[in-house]
């Protein structure tokens, strides 16, 4: 998965179709081996179209903030897909939560 995903990297501003499908593959090689991808490297992937989303080359990036409502808008120019990233201030990811480590496991380095 990590191969694909810097192979999509590398291939978004030179041909997004050819990163569009490298990025499909990856995120369909993680559901069929049962990996979680990082929320940080699932965000930067087209939920529709597996483009890796880069500004300016494969997404346009807004920024809207009203009175109560913050977020982050990016468009996806290859499939015209939206997503919106909420800002808020209390906001934590699970993963970042201590309450989802559930065992910890340490080995020895002696044995």
């Amino acid at each position: 998965m990590n191969f694909l995903y810097q192979a999509a990297a590398l291939m978004s501003q030179t041909n997004p179709q050819l990163s569009a499908s490298y990025g499909k593959l990856a995120k369909s090689i993680g559901k069929k081996a049962v990996l979680r991808m990082e929320p940080s490297i699932k965000r930067t992937l087209c939920v529709r179209c597996g483009v890796l989303l880069n500004p300016a080359t494969t997404a346009d990036i807004h920024d809207y903030r009203h009175k109560e409502l913050c977020y982050v808008q990016v468009n996806c120019k290859l499939c015209g897909y939206m997503k919106r990233f909420y800002n808020s201030k209390n906001h934590q990811l699970w993963l970042d939560n201590p309450s989802s480590l559930v065992e910890r496991i340490e080995f020895d380095s002696n044995s």
